[in-house]
């Protein structure tokens, strides 16, 4: 199992260090925060049998950055985003909370040279880390969200133009095909893992077989002035089944963000993104 961790961070990290690539020539950049809200699902047979349903609450930070030593059809894209959800059980009578912080930073490349839609796929590593908290139980109120996932991603974009005004829209998924995560045994308190020693098995090598995962969104940025205002989609899906524990979480969100268009070196040419060109 330490192998499977050392190779996934080594696979990380090569991933992660593209974004140093290419420092002395210009680079377009796509800079964006955006904040927004919706719904949430949590289910985690380790803390509770029952389903959780309420709201969430997201916060993206995303940076796509071009690779022009490697090839203008090159782009380093990073997201860092942060979930808090609450959700009740059918009867009202408890509530369940839940946060995670994810990174995520990888490669895509541009498929086709021309064409209305332009379609990219790549890959990225990412690491999350959060919490889900049951307010009613007593020895296990509690478990840990930690995993690590090298994942396939595909994109696609589009320019709608109304006259002269451009709207520039998005549509983008990703799911993981190998990782690790953390998961104690059913019934097994963290009392026992981390002051007793007894952490056999708590972390499992994660594929299709154990962990589903997808992460789309649909964003369009509407040009205002030097900036653009970001409207967007983001769904959230996650599940684990290992240790006879069942883990499935799920966000809906509405967001609405600023996104900055830049060149990191201003070239003489025109300073548009090319992954909408």
């Amino acid at each position: 199992m330490q192998t499977y961790i050392r190779n996934t961070i080594l696979l990380i990290s090569i991933f992660c260090c593209t974004a140093l690539v290419a420092q002395d020539e210009p680079r377009p950049v796509i800079s964006s925060t955006s904040i927004g809200g919706g719904s949430s699902y949590i289910y985690d047979t380790y803390l509770s049998p029952l389903v959780y349903k309420g709201y969430n609450i997201q916060l993206n930070h995303e940076r796509i950055v071009g690779i022009p030593r490697w090839s203008k059809d090159f782009y380093f894209q990073q997201q860092v985003k942060l979930n808090y959800s609450n959700g009740e059980n059918l009867a009202h009578n408890n509530n369940t909370m839940a946060g995670i912080i994810t990174y995520d930073g990888g490669v895509i490349y541009k498929l086709n040279k021309k064409g209305v839609v332009n379609f990219f796929a790549g890959g990225s590593g990412s690491a999350e880390l959060g919490f889900i908290y049951n307010s009613r139980n007593g020895n296990n109120p509690a478990t840990a969200k930690t995993m690590i996932n090298l994942n396939a991603n595909l994109m696609a974009t589009y320019t709608l133009k109304l006259g002269n005004y451009p709207i520039f829209m998005r549509a983008q998924a990703s799911t993981p095909f190998a990782g690790v995560f953390f998961s104690p045994q059913f019934g097994q308190s963290y009392y026992e893992i981390f002051g007793l020693g007894n952490s056999k098995g708590v972390v499992k090598f994660g594929s299709f077989h154990n962990q589903q995962a997808v992460n789309s969104l649909v964003t369009m940025d509407f040009p205002v002035g030097s900036v653009a205002i970001r409207l967007g989609y983001y769904l959230n899906f996650y599940k684990t089944e290992a240790n006879y524990i069942t883990t499935k979480m799920i966000t809906n969100n509405i967001m609405i963000g600023i996104t900055k268009e830049f060149r990191l070196i201003p070239p003489k040419a025109s300073s548009k993104s090319g992954i909408y060109n």
